[in-house]
């Protein structure tokens, strides 16, 4: 009879032929190392834990792609349609429903922000819920209620001046304006299937006081390059934080900023008059992971 040593080392020999003939397997290990070690450190759980080693898990074909398939929670978050990645952000363009609104005083430099953020949308498996926080200025939730009940279902109220310029949804119109109302948070919390709700319209709003940020932004005879970057620098230091909630109890997090760019209203899907020029360009802001 051979002793735990030796059955151990026979297992291990089992179990590495199984993954070496899982086609599935080979693959999703090219795709991302990471889960080959995640892999490894379970599998090597499962040979200590178990007394009579017969009854090793992975020698069930169908176990392996199970354990690979739940051995991390991920989502990625949208503007619109569109993905954020490491690289490449989303510019707010009239495909992507987006737009922004700004507005000031000459006297005192005041510049205030009004940017849709086109519904931010988290996707992934296994979310129950997801929480949206702000650290500068605040997120204008439009939403229209039903049954007086909110899709918000926990917030943090935001507390300065909400005299921002406003966006609007013109999905709000399918409701009636006494329904509507306009709420001013610095985080909220909502159910995973209510992002995407036609109820709700949700801004990011803010603002600053700075001349030469209120001149660039402005000043008519500016090129659009100057006006990107006066955006840019009116947004500097807002960090938009995106929390999952999975069911299995925990969460993660991925951070966004908002920068300016140009981009030529061809590229921005802008509707274009005969007598105007495809390629002008026009500073449009982007939503980018920090």
């Amino acid at each position: 009879m051979r002793n735990n040593d030796e059955l151990l080392s026979a297992a291990f020999e089992r179990s590495e032929l199984v993954i070496k003939k899982k086609s599935s397997f080979r693959k999703r290990a090219v795709a991302c190392v990471s889960v080959i070690a995640v892999v490894t450190a379970i599998t090597t759980a499962v040979f200590v834990g178990r007394v009579d080693f017969r009854e090793i898990a992975l020698s069930n074909s169908e176990m392996v792609s199970d354990v690979i398939s739940n051995t991390e929670n991920s989502f990625v978050l949208k503007v619109g349609a569109e993905e954020i990645t490491p690289n490449k952000g989303v510019s707010l363009t009239f495909k992507n429903g987006s737009s922004a609104s700004l507005g000031g005083s000459s006297e005192d430099g005041n510049v205030k922000y009004c940017i849709s953020s086109a519904g931010f949308i988290c996707e992934g498996k296994g979310i129950e819920s997801v929480t949206y926080s702000i650290n500068k200025g605040a997120f204008a939730v439009i939403e229209a209620h039903e049954d007086s009940g909110s899709l918000i279902t926990s917030g943090s109220m935001y507390e300065g001046d909400t005299d921002f310029p406003g966006l609007w949804s013109k999905n709000l119109n399918n409701y009636t304006p006494e329904t509507i109302d306009t709420k001013y948070y610095t985080k909220y919390t909502l159910d995973y299937s209510s992002q995407q709700s036609d109820r709700l319209c949700i801004n990011v709003c803010g603002e600053v006081f700075d001349e030469a940020i209120y001149n660039k932004v402005f000043d008519s005879t500016n090129t659009p390059e100057t006006k990107a970057e006066g955006n840019t620098e009116l947004m500097k230091g807002v960090e938009i934080t995106c929390t999952a909630h999975y069911s299995d109890g925990t969460s993660d997090s991925v951070t966004v900023v908002i920068e300016c760019e140009t981009m030529t209203i061809e590229e921005l899907g802008y509707p274009i008059a005969p007598d105007d020029d495809p390629h002008r360009k026009e500073a449009t802001f982007v939503y980018k992971l920090k």
